[in-house]
């Protein structure tokens, strides 16, 4: 969900500047929230995440993921009509995605070791 977040805010702005566009609204009033930025990229990442014990396997994994994403999945979107890249590059979408998930890894393996670590000392206290 953290992902989710931070993609939803970059790309809204993103978006807003003209770097590329929907062409498909699920919603006929304000930005369009599609499916890209709220389904598929944050459960292909969630599944990455889940799946990976280590950073090695994690950064492996989301290669993958992110290439598949970057370089398949958003040009089908474009040929489909769904997406279209204004101002835009695959390769900037790719390297993005690898600096926002790895970032979003780092802050939720921080936040479970906080919990950890208190947990650990509250039983401690008991």
């Amino acid at each position: 969900m953290l992902y989710s977040s931070c993609e939803n805010n970059y790309g809204r702005h993103w978006r807003l500047m003209g770097l590329w566009s929907f062409n498909v609204k699920l919603c006929p009033l304000g930005v369009s929230l599609f499916l890209n930025d709220l389904t598929v990229v944050p459960l292909t990442f969630m599944l990455v995440y889940q799946y990976s014990a280590s950073w090695k396997f994690f950064f492996i994994w989301s290669l993958i993921a992110e290439g598949l994403i970057a370089f398949a999945f958003h040009p089908l979107l474009s040929m489909l009509s769904i997406y279209k890249e204004w101002t835009w590059n695959n390769v900037y979408s790719f390297f993005i995605m690898i600096v926002i998930t790895s970032l979003m890894r780092a802050i939720l393996l921080r936040i479970l070791q906080i919990i950890h670590t208190y947990r650990a000392e509250r039983m401690n206290d008991l």
